[in-house]
């Protein structure tokens, strides 16, 4: 009887320990905090473990609830894995649904699904790569997905630790734990950006255990121009310069040029161009002559080939690219070296990891300057001129810190005299292009592409082009430009190519949760004076609009006198990023210089 009654009351136990235990994850589970939110992660945990052999242990979990139609149909009703069969293994531990009504719905088999990641396709090197498709099921308004994965990778995928994850997600998370295990004997190099929260650190089974723990983490902005990288995670077990000097170990970056490379060199060095024009036709023929394959970063640097099967594929990574041209232009007489390019609050040279680098460029020094070239894009020139690009050397890192940049601001200044004639427009006009504003590279190579700033130039010529600035003088000659409709004459405002109107900033929201980073400061203005045809009167006139706040200024003014128009156009904007609370300052700004009223001028005989 007693026997019994120990049962009965173990059982009893047992159900109220259940019952406070699904009261419990209820309770974890409720999203009410998050009204308009598509999904939210009640939880998340990224773990990674480095092995004394080297190999190295990642395991995902996450429990997903979907709250509206569009988190399953468009956002979350996948997820996908990409990983390499040759050095790594993946395992799926648990892919369950629990739908709004409590009831489990185990992922079926054949909703797991490998197949080629888009990165690797038409890049034979990389077509053993898998990227498995896990398709959720079972999925409705209130369902929620329990998905834990893991990946074993041996030693020779990443022979020195690393790591980048961002923190911030696409949706709310409630509680994410991000924990990284180096042996004992190790310490763990890390940088966090964008949070002060720091790792808890303990001991365990022969490993140091760092543990970061973040609570209700704002998901990132999906606005237009959206500005803020979120909460960033960057860690190493060794130094910067232990990992740059791994990378320049690779049998493909120390690989020199073959016969057919060197031909095709000295075929450029004896086109008869010198110095940097010279280096500008090598760094066209690789950009333009070589497909660019954008693979992930970790898979991609220890995982590098020779200049030669570069050349026979056709194609390359960034990196394998940049090591091809900085070794042809070497072949070429420059003194040339690999650079990698951060966000300079990434970097650390504690923090031994390369994958904080996005892009590879390749220097050149010369008596006179130094240039950036990109083994991607022929005319980018902008890096110099990039506040948040740090650039850190390959071949002579060092340990120095990345210092902030004192730049040239970024202008376009127009000026000049317009006559119209019936619908012709004739004119000289001159300008000034600074900064991001100014292509010096593509100037370099033709000068008559100078044409290509203004939007009505006929002819351009380029009287100065140093790397901070260019000046060019526009003659106008244009038969149609001006539009006749019942006795009116409609003219566009004549502006720069590549000023504030390419960044399409016609239609902004009412309000803004986050930040607003403009493609880049800068400073525009026109000043032009239209002498127009006798008995010629324009409809608009006495315009004196100004707007001067905390995002910026705009001003525009047109007056009419003695037959003569004058036209001034003005915006400058200094901030490179917009905050919220100055968000309805900047739409005012931009309210009025896209205001068609003063963007269009109207003339009546």
């Amino acid at each position: 009887m007693k026997k019994l009654q120990y049962i009965i009351l173990s059982l009893l136990s047992i159900v109220i320990f259940s019952c406070g235990s699904d009261d419990e994850k209820t309770n974890n589970d409720n999203t009410d905090n998050y009204p308009d939110a598509d999904a939210v992660y009640i939880s998340m945990k990224k773990e990674y473990t480095l092995n004394n052999d080297g190999s190295i242990d990642f395991r995902y979990s996450h429990r997903l609830k979907y709250i509206t139609f569009l988190s399953f149909n468009r956002f979350y009703g996948e997820t996908f894995v990409v990983y390499n069969p040759k050095v790594q293994k993946l395992k799926i531990n648990k892919c369950l649904t629990t739908m709004a009504d409590g009831k489990q719905v185990e992922t079926p088999k054949n909703a797991f699904n490998e197949v080629l990641p888009e990165f690797a396709t038409n890049f034979p090197f990389y077509n053993h790569f898998r990227e498995m498709v896990i398709t959720h099921t079972a999925l409705e308004k209130g369902a929620i997905v329990d998905l834990e994965y893991e990946i074993n990778s041996d030693k020779k995928f990443m022979p020195v630790f690393m790591g980048l994850d961002r923190i911030t997600q696409g949706s709310p998370v409630k509680e994410m734990t991000y924990v990284v295990k180096v042996p004992e004997n190790q310490e763990l190099n890390y940088k966090l950006v964008n949070s002060d929260i720091k790792p808890a650190v303990s001991e365990s089974d022969g490993y140091k255990v760092y543990t970061w723990t973040f609570k209700d983490v704002k998901p990132s902005q999906k606005d237009l121009y959206e500005g803020g990288k979120g909460i960033v995670l960057s860690f190493g077990a060794r130094e910067m310069s232990v990992a740059i000097n791994n990378l320049k170990a690779e049998p493909g970056y120390i690989n020199r040029l073959d016969g057919k490379i060197a031909a095709k060199v000295e075929e450029f060095v004896k086109g008869g161009k010198k110095d940097i024009p010279l280096a500008l036709e090598i760094q066209n023929f690789v950009s333009t002559q070589f497909n660019q394959y954008h693979i992930p970063a970790e898979h991609m640097i220890n995982n590098m080939r020779t200049a030669e099967e570069v050349w026979k594929s056709n194609g390359g990574t960034t990196l394998e690219l940049a090591i091809l041209l900085k070794d042809m232009l070497i072949w070429a007489g420059f003194d040339a070296s690999v650079e990698g390019i951060c966000e300079n609050e990434f970097f650390d040279h504690k923090v031994g990891n390369l994958l904080i680098f996005n892009e590879y460029v390749v220097k050149i020094k010369t008596p006179e300057e130094i240039f950036y070239l990109s083994p991607l894009y022929s005319n980018r020139a902008d890096y110099e001129f990039d506040l948040e690009a740090g650039f850190v050397p390959i071949e002579n890192y060092g340990n120095q810190e990345i210092v902030d940049k004192v730049l040239p601001g970024n202008a376009i200044i127009i000026s000049g005299n317009i006559k119209l004639t019936g619908t012709k427009l004739t004119g000289k006009l001159t300008g000034l292009f600074e900064g991001l504003c100014h292509p010096y590279y593509a100037l370099l190579k033709d000068e008559n592409s100078a044409s290509t700033l203004f939007s009505l130039s006929s002819k351009a010529t380029l009287t100065e082009n140093k790397k901070p600035f260019s000046k060019v003088d526009f003659e106008i000659l244009s038969d149609g430009f001006a539009k006749e409709q019942s006795g009116y004459f409609f003219i566009n405002f004549p502006m720069a190519t590549g000023g504030v109107d390419s960044w399409y900033m016609t239609r902004l929201g009412l309000e803004r949760t986050g930040d607003l980073v403009l493609p880049k400061t800068i400073i525009e203005k026109y000043d032009y004076e239209i002498e127009l045809p006798e008995g010629m009167k324009t409809i608009v006139t006495g315009v004196d609009e100004k707007i001067e706040n905390k995002a910026g200024k705009v001003k525009i003014t047109i007056s009419e006198k003695d037959g003569k128009l004058k036209l001034v156009r003005e915006i400058e904007l200094t901030k490179p990023v917009i905050k919220p609370s100055e968000y309805k300052d900047f739409k005012k700004l931009m309210a009025l210089w896209n205001n068609k009223k003063y963007r269009e001028i109207v003339l009546k005989k």
